[in-house]
């Protein structure tokens, strides 16, 4: 079985000084696993700086989905579109606000989310930069796709009225009024010019959320059906990042991540090296 898939962009950044705008713009192919299907991938960032160190932000993305084991075999695209306002002084008072929506043409389910987050001025000490903060995020989704793990026959074979009907996201996460307060730090660390290490911890301290959870019903004829319903839960969702970078020569970058996500329902590992190649500027 073909459970291989690949993942390939390329893309450019520039920077126009006088209406002082950034823009970054990536295309590639992605080849889904346990699937031969291949279909485009692309983003487009724009920034403005409006007063100094305050940028206005215009994300537009699209990305494949593979966060959960069942949307490995059904090819998920994520149309990612989002607004964001900062101030981006990270030697000072720092933060962050945007709304996004994410669209899945698979199902035309939308998630919307706003979050923000701000950053009190680094400590600095020998090769170290350390960063604490607060963050907010509100989630919720048009749709929900919790469904039972097993078919309504198999649950019924072994049903036991005290054990809960287990339940999968199938086949992509979709929350349902999350609200999520946390601790954010963020650690840099810079050895040599060839080499740096950076962290980024995230920690909910307040977390609550509607839950869903299923059992079973009878209608009117006497027919046993599945049932999902919601339950307000708190919780404590922990996000971890991590990435190595090594400056193999002045234009070629290699780099290592790591990403530790806990929530409710889910632990979510990924790691990734990636080698990155900037082409010189005929203009310098």
């Amino acid at each position: 079985m073909d459970i291989m898939g690949f993942w390939g962009q390329a893309g450019n950044k520039m920077f126009f000084a006088k209406p002082r705008i950034n823009l970054d713009f990536h295309a590639g192919i992605v080849k889904f696993p346990k699937k031969r299907s291949v279909t485009w991938t692309g983003d487009l960032y724009l920034r403005k700086i409006l007063l100094r160190n305050l940028e206005l932000g215009i994300r537009a993305e699209r990305s494949p989905y593979l966060s959960t084991k069942s949307s490995l075999d059904s090819n998920i695209i994520e149309n990612h579109i989002a607004l964001s306002i900062g101030w981006t002084d990270m030697n000072s008072w720092n933060g962050n606000f945007t709304a996004e929506i994410k669209n899945y043409p698979f199902d035309h389910n939308n998630v919307m989310s706003m979050n923000g987050w701000g950053f009190a001025p680094p400590l600095r000490f020998s090769v170290f930069k350390l960063w604490f903060g607060l963050a907010y995020n509100y989630s919720t989704s048009q749709q929900n796709h919790f469904v039972a793990e097993k078919s309504l026959t198999d649950i019924l074979s072994d049903y036991n009225s005290t054990t809960l009907i287990k339940g999968i996201y199938n086949p992509y996460f979709t929350p349902k009024e999350q609200h999520v307060v946390s601790v954010v730090l963020a650690l840099a660390i810079h050895p040599a010019k060839i080499l740096d290490f950076n962290v980024n911890m995230n920690l909910g301290v307040y977390s609550i959320a509607m839950i869903p959870y299923l059992y079973l019903d009878k209608n009117s004829s006497g027919d046993i059906y599945i049932v999902r319903d919601f339950s307000h839960e708190t919780y404590i969702p922990v996000k971890v990042t991590a990435s190595l970078g090594l400056k193999l020569a002045s234009n070629i970058r290699l780099q290592a991540d790591y990403d530790f996500t806990s929530t409710y329902y889910y632990i979510r590992h990924y790691t990734g090296l990636g080698l990155k190649i900037t082409l010189p500027n005929g203009s310098k």
